[in-house]
């Protein structure tokens, strides 16, 4: 079956024997070393560790997704000193696998991207980032979001194989 723009998740695989739990750490895993892998262009560091938070979350649902998410925001939050980026991301990966039980997953990491916004924006500026740059940041969180979760929602059919 061909995956279209428009078709959902809705079930997800319980966390039920080794193979499955040893691949959500794995997922896991991946994503805390992606968030060590960043390309630098014009001067804005762009991440991947979303690849690995949406697909866990497409795949074992928002449990994994939340926990994916935090477990991967920790060496950005350690280099940065700003420990909110740590909810940020666990909000991203649980609200992920909620919206994508009931529209598409590139609409639902939109959503959950929306979702997460306001608490982004919030946190950011009590952490006291420039608004000027706090517009860029969020205008190139939304892009790797975009671009890791195309990418999560092609594999995800393809991992959640591996896993059965």
């Amino acid at each position: 079956m061909r995956a279209s723009i428009f078709e959902n998740s809705k079930e997800f695989l319980p966390l039920n024997n080794y193979k499955r739990i040893f691949g959500l750490i794995l997922l896991a895993s991946f994503a805390v070393s992606l968030a060590y892998f960043a390309v630098t262009f014009q001067g804005m560091r762009i991440h991947f560790f979303q690849f690995a938070v949406f697909a866990s979350a497409l795949i074992f649902g928002p449990a994994a997704g939340f926990a994916t998410g935090l477990v991967a925001a920790i060496p950005s939050a350690i280099a940065t000193h700003n420990y909110w980026i740590l909810g940020g991301n666990a909000i991203l990966g649980a609200c992920v696998a909620i919206y994508a039980r009931k529209i598409s997953i590139p609409l639902a990491v939109v959503a959950a991207f929306l979702t997460q916004l306001p608490y982004l924006v919030a946190t950011d500026l009590i952490f006291g980032i420039p608004l000027a740059m706090l517009q860029s940041m969020v205008l190139l969180i939304f892009a790797e979001d975009l671009v890791c979760g195309l990418f999560a929602w092609k594999a995800k059919d393809k991992l959640r194989q591996m896993l059965e």
